[in-house]
């Protein structure tokens, strides 16, 4: 009586206690009553104004409100329910004998109280409207059940909407920069300014993970977000939100200013829903990464490329490994040319260079970033210049990290924040010495500065979707005062770069006015000022404190605001950096630290989550291997292939269940025969016309081309023809037919590993065949591309 009248008179605090209460005990029908009415109650408001710690349990309860929704949607037998149905509003009819007996129909009647009586009303012919407005409506089964999963994910969808909107404006979710760092803001007082006013004392690592727990969650929550009608439209809105909340998720790892936390503290312990949520992160990174092409909306590719690769290897630096390499970055040649993200020395695309600085295996990676970033200051190309200086602080503390990883002191004495430390582990040392890198990357970053006083012309670099050169100077000052951290950090690691840094702050000092952000930098006259400068900037960070380390036995002279620490190991290391028990989640992508102190945060054991792996023992490391890689597929996939090919592999299932007679089918190949194959054999339909269409058109031309041509034009169809011949071979071996599936009298199944093997084989045919042809991009062969 309590739970009804909580959802008749929508009470968000009752409803909230319900919606706990049944979807912890997995009571579909209350859960989907509770959660629905209580985001009709007015609780969704609280958003914009309640505490962390209540939008945070909001936005689990509309995750699972999502959940549920999403549940009833594909499990089309929980609609045969009555107690579903009473909920509902409709009820199981009679079978209805047409034509006498030719045509036998289930149906359902809906009540005039349900709430798709409306929509069902409009399926009634015009005469019968009248007297249907108030008395129930039979339809056929399947148009009922079609309606009422429409409509609760049309519900669904609003309820996305509303949040998505609210927590934009969430004073939870963002802090006020300016009072944080001038202790003032007039929006403060007036209510013009929506952002948290937060006192740097109470700032502390579990208020910085809340906030990411609260970006996540409502990723985890908009991800439900469902193009009902696949329009272009739909489409369009969930593409933007995913794209709007990466770069939300970016500026809290990499925000203006380093005193309220950063990527470097992101600690998955501290998160409960980490591990459940965390997948679908990753899966937005990979989705949104693998759409990046400079042909689409190229105001904004460089920008969300940097953004992805930045997060995705921070996260999980393994599973980055395998869709980095796999993009769409370097097609549309004229449009990147257009667009200035073709090098003019070699004419490859300049994302190139910034892509292959987060492989470690490359020797010259440190070269390659700076050369990225010496292209991007041309002001050729348009980049958020904070995504520029994120990426410029990555590779400086690489830069200086690898200076001491190639000395034989090893790292006594190197300096930098806590949190660049932290970073520059995971990101790892180059396999090259630096050389004169260090001396070129200070002028480089000397341009920097350039840019952003705007002394030199910034071009087509932006900051906030806006032209640099429109930007007013306090809000540049940040992004100049972490260019000059940088400087002051190279001159403090590498003593014979002092020089070179002194020269760049001198003639930074030349051209006021100054702000305070960069006013120490700017008016120092030697490298001690220089210094102070740098701890006093640091100094009242308790997040991101200066640390000097230093090895066992060596007498050290402390510095006022530097905090030295003594660590003959990653081990110690670690445990003297992370400020909580637990290590960051971007030192687990660290060898150096893991393997002596960090340990992975453990899978999650809750019974929902166990559902969601592939099976519970892989027979061997490469089937282990293998499912992983049919797992990535599921994340980039939501939905499996249409027409005939789908059916023909089920009938294979029940072919190959029949053939086995001791052991159940594999739950690994089950799932390679239901989900991706199916997916690879239509995309190598579309590879064989292409392969097709490109003999036929150098055909074509040996019919127009003089004789001299002729021998270039036979060896480009014969190469040709052999993609083609491989294409098909592929195709046969795993089309449901084929006899690879079941091996002789024996009745040997084919292994997961065997599959994956076979399919690797496409990647090299669409490199091969894109030299003679236009091959489309697709990501469904990607089955075979190992997360090594």
């Amino acid at each position: 009586v309590a739970f009804f009248d909580a959802v008749i008179n929508l009470k968000p605090k009752e409803l909230k206690h319900y919606g706990k209460l049944y979807s912890d005990a997995q009571h579909i029908l209350r859960t989907i009553l509770a959660l629905d009415a209580w985001t009709q109650s007015g609780a969704l408001n609280a958003i914009t104004s309640a505490s962390d710690t209540d939008v945070a349990e909001i936005l689990f309860l509309c995750r699972r409100f999502g959940s549920v929704i999403k549940t009833v949607v594909r499990t089309p037998s929980l609609l045969d329910y009555p107690d579903i149905q009473h909920l509902f509003g409709v009820s199981s009819a009679a079978q209805v004998d047409e034509s006498e007996g030719q045509n036998i129909e289930s149906q359902r009647t809906v009540q005039a109280t349900s709430f798709i009586h409306g929509p069902a009303l409009a399926l009634v012919n015009r005469h019968q409207q009248s007297a249907s407005k108030v008395d129930s409506i039979k339809l056929p089964k399947n148009i009922v059940d079609d309606m009422i999963r429409r409509t609760l994910l049309e519900r669904l969808n609003a309820v996305i909407d509303k949040v998505d909107s609210m927590t934009r404006k969430s004073r939870a979710f963002e802090l006020c920069t300016r009072f944080l760092t001038a202790k003032q803001c007039a929006g403060k007082d007036d209510g013009t300014c929506w952002r948290d006013h937060v006192h740097e004392k109470d700032l502390n690592i579990q208020q910085f993970n809340s906030r990411f727990r609260m970006h996540i969650l409502s990723i985890s929550f908009i991800d439900c977000f469902t193009a009902i009608d696949r329009s272009f439209t739909e489409e369009r809105s969930r593409v933007t939100k995913q794209k709007i909340w990466i770069a939300r998720l970016f500026r809290l790892c990499y925000p203006p200013t380093s005193r309220y936390g950063n990527l470097s503290d992101i600690t998955p312990e501290l998160i409960p829903e980490y591990s459940s949520v965390m997948p679908t992160v990753k899966s937005w990174l990979h989705e949104g990464f693998r759409s990046l092409r400079p042909g689409v909306q190229s105001h904004f590719f460089l920008t969300n490329l940097l953004m992805t690769s930045l997060l995705a290897t921070a996260f999980d630096q393994k599973e980055a490994d395998t869709y980095l390499w796999r993009g769409q970055w370097s097609m549309d040649y004229q449009a990147a040319l257009w667009e200035g993200l073709i090098q003019p020395t070699n004419k490859l695309p300049v994302a190139g260079s910034a892509i292959r600085w987060f492989d470690k295996a490359t020797r010259s990676r440190t070269n390659l970033g700076k050369h990225f970033l010496d292209h991007v200051l041309s002001g050729r190309v348009r980049l958020d210049i904070d995504v520029a200086i994120a990426f410029a602080e990555e590779l400086c503390a690489q830069l200086i990290l690898n200076h001491y990883s190639h000395t034989y002191t090893g790292f006594d004495g190197l300096t930098m924040p806590r949190s660049w430390i932290i970073r520059a582990f995971a990101r790892g040392h180059s396999l090259q010495t630096n050389g004169s890198i260090p001396w070129s990357f200070t002028g480089t970053l000397g341009i920097f500065l350039e840019v952003l006083t705007l002394k030199r012309d910034p071009g087509q670099l932006q900051m906030q979707g806006r032209p640099l050169r429109d930007i007013l100077l306090p809000a540049r000052s940040n992004g100049i005062a972490r260019i000059c951290r940088c400087l002051a950090l190279i001159g403090c690691n590498i003593a014979r770069a002092r020089d070179p840094v002194m020269d760049v702050l001198r003639r930074l000092g030349k051209s006021p006015p100054f702000r305070p952000e960069f006013l120490g930098y700017a008016t120092s006259r030697n490298w001690t000022e220089v210094v102070k400068t740098l701890t006093a900037s640091s100094t009242p960070s308790n997040l991101d404190e200066l640390i000097n380390i230093r090895q066992k036995g060596i007498i050290i002279s402390s510095v006022s605001g530097i905090k030295t620490i003594t660590c003959p190991n990653g081990k110690i290391l670690l445990t003297n950096l992370q400020l909580s028990p637990h290590a960051p989640v971007i030192a687990l992508q660290c060898g150096a630290l893991l393997g002596n102190g960090g340990q992975a945060p453990q899978k999650a054991t809750s019974n929902e989550e166990e559902k969601l792996q592939l099976e519970s023992v892989a027979s061997t490391a490469e089937d282990q291997k293998s499912a992983l890689i049919i797992q990535a597929f599921f994340r980039r996939h939501r939905r499996r292939a249409g027409g005939p090919i789908p059916a023909a592999f089920e009938d294979l299932v029940r072919k190959l269940d029949g053939a086995v007679e001791t052991d159940r089918l594999s739950e690994h190949l089950l799932l390679c025969l239901r989900g991706p194959l199916p997916h690879v054999l239509a995309y190598l339909k579309t590879f064989h016309e292409t392969c097709q269409t490109a003999t036929e058109v150098v055909t074509k031309e040996m019919q127009t081309k003089n004789h001299e041509m002729l021998d270039e034009l036979r060896e480009k169809k014969d190469e040709i023809r052999s993609i083609h011949r491989e294409v098909k071979k592929i195709s046969k071996d795993i089309h449901p037919s084929s006899e690879f599936y079941c091996h002789g009298l024996s009745k040997i199944l084919v292994s997961v590993s065997d599959i994956v093997e076979r399919v690797q084989q496409i990647p090299l045919l669409v490199s091969k065949i894109r030299e003679f042809a236009d091959c489309p991009e697709d990501a469904d062969y990607e089955l075979g591309f190992s997360p090594s």
